[in-house]
């Protein structure tokens, strides 16, 4: 990995390290995502079956107390009670329609759908009762009332009134059936019916000897009773058949699916819990892990290039203080590696150049530095010393020689030189000058004396030994 990392350029380096933290933060990022969505996918689901349960529990109070109101109707047969079963009743059916359209299990749907179905037969049967119980109280007040208080107080009291003894016992018989006809409505006991009739049976004898219009109104008030005995009867086979029944079916079916919702909601609460604490663990776990690629990239990417680029650093301050012996000998294929390649080199080229002046500096001028380029401009110059140093060395040498042939007119070309190696050579001409002069005064003394001439002298001044 160390290795691959170091063949990598320095623009690849730090566009994978960009890779690296941006894939890790998209994984990071789908994770968390991942995990939101599925809390809220839960925490949907769960609100939706808590309302659900909410929906089922209203089902329950207002089926309860449309049922109580059917009740008190059949009981009392006062319709102030139907308006208060029609709005409960309105209510269970939105409500159960708005769970059908709620619920997605479809065993609650069919459970539904029945309770639905049930609750149309309940509401038909309701209205068929309804209609009978008008019908019953329309007997009751029209016929059983009227023509009952009629026979009475109308057609048998004035009779007995009169000391008729058979209008007496019919008033009395009169009186049974009414209390057992009104002990009927209240009861619907067949026994009362019974006694009715038995009571019908034992006025009869005495209506043989009254007027024929008591015993028509006592034949149509028993008319009446028997039809109302038909309607309650088929109003009761109704309510027992059809209500009571669906009543607490529907119940029992509402009360189920509420306790199943009930029992998914207490189930989905804690896997949602778990599901959330399993989530945030796993985007933690994931975070930390990506933290510490992150950190472990930039690490390794930061010490490829900061590293090499302090030892760099250092190298050019020893460079800078005249130490030659410093190398970075980096292993890295990057810019920075083929940076310090080329300082390497270059040590080594001041090295050799260095070694080369020492050796100038012995004396020996045989050396040479080799050119590393075209445009290098320090081995000319330092070549150019050398050859000005051989060419001054040849020229002192050329002008030692002729001084020692006895040429004393031969002097340095001083004009092949420059600066001090100029000066040195006029040096060497003014020194000669210096000797010439006094011995070439002497010599033409010595001439002038060998020709007996002794008075002559040398007319010069010259300095020193001279």
């Amino acid at each position: 990995m160390g290795q691959y990392i170091k063949s990598l350029s320095i623009k690849k380096k730090i566009l994978g390290g960009f890779f690296v933290v941006l894939t890790l933060l998209a994984v990071v990022g789908y994770v968390s995502y991942s995990t939101i969505s599925s809390s809220t996918d839960g925490f949907i689901e769960y609100r939706q079956t808590a309302r659900n349960t909410n929906l089922s529990g209203r089902v329950q109070a207002n089926l309860l107390d449309a049922r109580i109101a059917a009740k008190n109707f059949f009981k009392n047969g006062d319709e102030k009670y139907l308006p208060d079963f029609e709005q409960r009743f309105g209510m269970v059916k939105e409500f159960v329609n708005q769970a059908e359209e709620s619920l997605n299990n479809p065993d609650h749907k069919n459970m539904v759908s029945n309770v639905a179905k049930e609750l149309i037969e309940y509401e038909e049967g309701f209205g068929k009762v309804v209609k009978i119980m008008q019908e019953r109280n329309n007997l009751v007040n029209n016929i059983l009332a009227k023509v009952g208080l009629h026979i009475v107080n109308e057609q048998l009291s004035p009779l007995m009134n009169q000391g008729n003894t058979n209008a007496a016992n019919a008033v009395k018989h009169m009186l049974l059936v009414r209390l057992y006809v009104m002990k009927f409505l209240e009861d619907n006991q067949m026994s009362h019916v019974q006694r009715v009739e038995s009571e019908f049976g034992l006025l009869n004898k005495f209506l043989e000897r009254l007027p024929s219009s008591v015993k028509e109104n006592t034949e149509k008030y028993r008319e009446g009773f028997g039809r109302v005995v038909d309607i309650i009867l088929d109003r009761n086979t109704i309510i027992e058949g059809t209500l009571d029944r669906i009543g607490p079916e529907v119940a029992v079916q509402i009360e189920d699916l509420k306790l199943e919702i009930k029992d998914r909601q207490d189930t989905l609460g804690p896997e949602l819990q778990a599901a959330n604490v399993r989530g945030t663990s796993i985007v933690i776990i994931i975070s930390i892990v990506a933290i510490a690629i992150g950190v472990m990239f930039s690490l390794v990417i930061s010490n490829s290039v900061t590293k090499p680029v302090l030892q760099a650093n250092n190298m050019m301050q020893e460079l800078g203080k005249g130490k030659l012996g410093t190398r970075l000998n980096l292993d890295s294929k990057d810019e920075i590696g083929q940076m310090g390649i080329a300082m390497d080199s270059f040590a080594n080229s001041l090295q050799e150049i260095v070694t080369t002046m020492d050796n100038v500096a012995d004396g020996n001028l045989e050396v040479n530095v080799r050119k590393l380029d075209d445009n290098d401009e320090i081995t000319p110059s330092v070549n150019k010393i050398i050859q000005s140093l051989k060419d001054l060395k040849d020229e002192t040498a050329y002008m030692t020689d002729e001084a020692l042939k006895g040429n004393l007119k031969y002097r340095g070309d001083a004009h092949k030189f420059n600066g001090g190696y100029k000066e040195i050579v006029d040096g060497f001409n003014n020194t000669l000058e210096a000797f010439v002069e006094p011995i070439q005064e002497s010599a033409d003394v010595l001439n002038t004396m060998s020709t007996g001439d002794l008075t002559a002298q040398m007319n010069g001044s010259y300095n020193g030994d001279f």
